[in-house]
């Protein structure tokens, strides 16, 4: 059921052309982050999970947070778009890591369980504000390690 919402959000995004951004009063500039204790195999669906702790940040370091490993976490937050566009999303991670966008998954290395791997997505937006979240599986690394940026 998950997997059809995702898909049928990926089609509507391709047959819609640029997502539009939101209209949101809240701070766009601040992270919220959720830790959820593990051990998981993989990415956690955090949907129905209690966070162990919850918080929120000027950005994404997670070398700051105390996520155990085989833990997760989850990041939501906003980016800004100043020019309409498609724009390529970057996310590097010790474990694994799915980014969204409006519900719509840009970015899935998941299928990295050790080891640094950075991977690519590409969406078209226009101008505006957009939601995000980063859900992060920390893997046995030495150190906890995410990375997330975009560049048109």
């Amino acid at each position: 059921r998950y997997g059809q919402r995702l898909m049928i959000a990926e089609v509507a995004r391709r047959l819609a052309g640029e997502t539009p951004g939101i209209d949101t009063d809240r701070n766009t500039k601040r992270v919220g982050w959720k830790i959820y204790q593990g051990p998981f195999n993989w990415v956690p669906q955090t949907f129905g999970l209690e966070a162990a702790k919850s918080g929120s940040s000027a950005n994404i370091d997670v070398s700051k947070l105390d996520i155990e490993k085989g833990g997760g976490a989850e990041f939501n937050g906003f980016v800004t778009i100043e020019t309409a566009g498609e724009y390529q999303f970057n996310v590097e991670s010790d474990g694994g890591a799915i980014l969204r966008l409006h519900d719509t998954v840009v970015v899935d290395n998941e299928s990295v369980a050790n080891g640094n791997r950075a991977t690519q997505g590409k969406a078209l937006l226009e101008k505006g504000t957009h939601p995000y979240t980063l859900t992060y599986l920390r893997g046995s690394e030495q150190k906890a390690k995410l990375s997330f940026s975009h560049s048109k």
